[in-house]
């Protein structure tokens, strides 16, 4: 008879040990994991269409090039985050644990493009206080049009008493830039008066049609006819005076909408037909004069630039 009612008071006391640690458990505010010294940041610098499904490395690209002389592009300068057509993004992203303090991070900008690179202040760099992302809202500033080289930064994130990035993959990113020679949009259309595309025909053709200068294009009839159709559709002019590599691939673009809304013996059409042909005649005057100096103009795999 003891021995049943020691077991009775036993199991009482569990019982009560078991509500008890219940009770305690039920009342605990459960808190966000906190910040760690572990904890490391890295680039968030592509766009994808639904985030839900992606991986980290959909929106991490190492290198990125882009050319400010294709139309989405035609800017003085690239503001990153920046909404609209032709921008970039870029974040900063932290893992997913929080904290309750602003988390400085160290951004370090590196490459023969640095004088055209803006960044934030150093000190507006942070992944704000219950957060784990920063718009970091850089400005490539576009070069001189005379300039065609290619410039380049890397960015890179660096070690701080609040992150490690150095420790893994996604810690710099490489942009490179500048008013370099790309495939224009339409050029399909044109291959067959152009010929094969090549950046050294391009700026053979810019250089051809620039220096004839701003008397001779001034009263030309057949730009004259182009821009007042151009004008009447209240579409961007073709510029001449003087012809600048943003006017180069206005013009040779042109040839879809010249197309689309410009009937074959119309006279708008005639200008434009009449035009393109005077440009590639004016490219190869200054081939055959490059050619007897002894400088022949060559694309990239040494054999002469040429047209149909």
């Amino acid at each position: 008879m003891n021995t049943i009612k020691k077991l009775k008071n036993s199991y009482s006391g569990l019982l009560l040990v078991m509500a008890t640690v219940f009770a305690l458990t039920a009342c605990k505010k459960e808190e966000p994991a906190k910040y760690s010294g572990d904890n490391f940041v890295y680039f968030m610098n592509q766009a994808v269409l639904n985030p839900n499904s992606a991986t980290v490395r959909n929106f991490y690209k190492d290198v990125v090039e882009f050319s400010y002389l294709t139309p989405l592009n035609q800017v003085e300068s690239m503001v990153f985050n920046k909404p609209g057509s032709g921008s970039f993004p870029l974040l900063l992203q932290a893992d997913g644990r929080i904290s309750s303090e602003n988390r400085k991070v160290i951004v370090q900008v590196e490459g023969d493009g640095q004088e055209y690179c803006i960044l934030p202040h150093p000190d507006s760099i942070f992944i704000p206080a219950n957060e784990i992302q920063f718009s970091l809202n850089m400005e490539l500033v576009r070069p001189p049009l005379t300039d065609t080289s290619t410039k380049t930064i890397t960015l890179y994130l660096r070690n701080s008493d609040d992150f490690s990035p150095e420790s893994h993959v996604w810690n710099k990113v490489t942009y490179k830039f500048g008013n370099l020679f790309v495939l224009p949009q339409f050029y399909v259309q044109i291959e067959p008066v152009y010929g094969e595309y090549s950046p050294a025909k391009l700026y053979a053709i810019y250089e051809a049609v620039h220096r004839k200068g701003v008397d001779y294009w001034k009263d030309d009839a057949d730009v004259i006819a182009l821009n007042t159709w151009l004008t009447s559709r209240n579409q961007i002019l073709v510029g001449f005076e003087p012809f600048t590599l943003l006017d180069l691939y206005y013009f040779l673009n042109l040839v879809n909408y010249a197309r689309t809304w410009a009937r074959a013996g119309t006279p708008q059409r005639i200008a434009f037909d009449s035009l393109t042909n005077r440009i590639i005649a004016l490219t190869k005057e200054l081939m055959i004069e490059r050619k007897n100096a002894g400088t022949p103009i060559v694309d990239a795999s040494g054999a002469e630039i040429s047209f149909p």
